[in-house]
């Protein structure tokens, strides 16, 4: 049985069920009762005349903890690999490599899976020149940062969790892209698959 938040109408008498014609795809913006969050309805066309509406919730609150959540993956990936403490993967490794050689393998390992996905997501979304880009805006506004005396030179430390967080944000931008060009622009993106 067809659920009933898929149909547009149902004959009871007849027992069928009667569909619209099918057109373009349209979207529709419905406010639920109680949630603020808008939630967005996709009619999207089927064949022989059938359309189905496919509910998307998707809440700005739901994309804002998203981005988040990715960013915050990123940041952790990269504070894991290297920060200015001895704790880190280098120097555990660094440390370690004669006595556990094969632990430090594999979670060399598992650390090069996650900046491959981590990277390539990003080169996917911005592209070489995007990621170029918003590394030098972060390096701009580090150095008006230093111009204007807020932030030391001297502070090695410091500079490495500076680096940490602009790299982490280069990588959550990538990875958020398409929420993000979705809020600003009001388009979503899609990706082409190959049948």
């Amino acid at each position: 049985m067809i659920p009933a938040m898929f149909l547009h109408h149902q004959d009871m008498n007849e027992g069928t069920i009667k569909m619209p014609e099918p057109s373009e795809p349209s979207t529709e913006r419905l406010a639920s009762k109680g949630d603020d969050a808008a939630r967005l309805i996709l009619v999207l066309p089927r064949a022989r005349g059938c359309g189905t509406k496919v509910a998307l919730a998707l809440s700005a609150k739901g994309q804002m903890m998203g981005i988040i959540l990715r960013w915050f993956g990123a940041f952790a990936l990269l504070s894991v690999t290297f920060n200015p403490t001895d704790v880190n993967f280098m120097r555990w490794a660094d440390a370690n490599w004669q006595t556990q050689m094969p632990l430090t393998v594999l979670l060399g390992l598992l650390l090069a899976v996650a900046y491959i996905i981590y990277i390539g997501a990003t080169l996917r979304s911005l592209g070489a020149f995007g990621m170029i880009l918003i590394t030098a805006v972060f390096g701009a506004l580090n150095w008006v940062l230093v111009d204007w005396g807020l932030l030391a030179v001297g502070n090695s430390s410091l500079n490495i969790w500076l680096g940490i967080l602009a790299l982490s944000l280069v990588l959550g931008i990538g990875l958020s892209w398409s929420i993000l060009w979705q809020r600003m622009s009001g388009q979503a993106t899609v990706d082409d698959v190959e049948d």
